[in-house]
């Protein structure tokens, strides 16, 4: 299995970046609980739903008893203060380790492309230009799988 980036790594980023700003432009994050272990591997920068504000897609494992949950692509819109909302979860293959963003279908709206590990295969979801994703299509990255 390949190495992830610790989930201590992304949150001292996470520090990093919001404590560098002036106060007053600080990016404000929603309090957010978690109750199970989890690690971010990719996460990313993209305007989600067309306002012009940044917003933020991201691939992770959370772990519940050592087992991987399939919920792992994760959005949050901003505001365009620095605010986000409360991440929202999309349904992927098992060990997510790629996000990739762009428009695969033509529509102008964010897609998302993400390579599962533990499961084996890719899933892709479509933007639904509001900044959400339909459901994932998920396909085997071997032939005659």
């Amino acid at each position: 299995m390949s190495a992830r980036p610790s989930a201590s790594f992304v949150a001292i980023a996470v520090l990093a970046l919001a404590t560098a700003a002036p106060a007053q432009n600080r990016p404000q994050f929603p309090e957010m609980r978690v109750t199970d272990a989890g690690v971010c591997v990719d996460l990313q920068p993209i305007d989600l739903n067309g306002d012009g504000h940044l917003d933020l897609a991201w691939a992770g494992v959370c772990l519940a008893l050592g087992t991987p949950v399939p919920v792992d692509l994760y959005s949050a819109l901003g505001d365009g203060t620095g605010a986000l909302s409360a991440p929202v979860g999309h349904t992927v293959g098992t060990g997510p380790q790629q996000l990739a963003l762009g428009d695969l279908d033509g529509d102008g709206d964010p897609d998302a492309l993400v390579t599962n590990f533990d499961s084996d295969d890719v899933s892709v979801l479509l933007g639904d230009g509001a900044g959400g994703f339909g459901p994932a299509c998920r396909a085997s990255r071997r032939p005659g799988r």
